[in-house]
């Protein structure tokens, strides 16, 4: 998938289930943030609103930053023992080729 079409959906599912947590746990507290007006349960459930997508969409970015650091430390763990498991072999070549050298002398 492209890198800036998943970093905005994962952008927007995080602030859309954020606001949405903040707009429930409003609803909790008995705030309405649809209500007439803008009394001071309106205001706080408007708040906690906002609070609530700002701290999803952060989680996302942290969700996505700490999946690409696992990409990451994998692909280098990988380059790691295919690169060990190359000079290995290429010093197992090169001691075989010199115990066959018979212009070699052996003690």
């Amino acid at each position: 998938m492209n890198k800036l079409l998943f970093q905005g959906i994962t952008d927007a599912a995080g602030f859309v289930g954020g606001g949405l947590a903040g707009m429930f746990a409003a609803r909790a507290f008995g705030m309405d943030i649809f209500a007439e007006g803008y009394g001071s349960a309106s205001i706080g459930g408007i708040v906690l609103c906002g609070l609530g997508g700002g701290l999803g969409l952060q989680l996302a970015r942290w969700a996505r930053t700490k999946m690409r650091k696992d990409d990451e430390q994998r692909n280098a763990d990988k380059a790691l023992e295919g690169g060990i498991n190359h000079v290995g072999s290429l010093v197992c070549e090169a001691k075989n080729s010199f115990f066959d050298n018979p212009m070699i002398m052996h003690s």
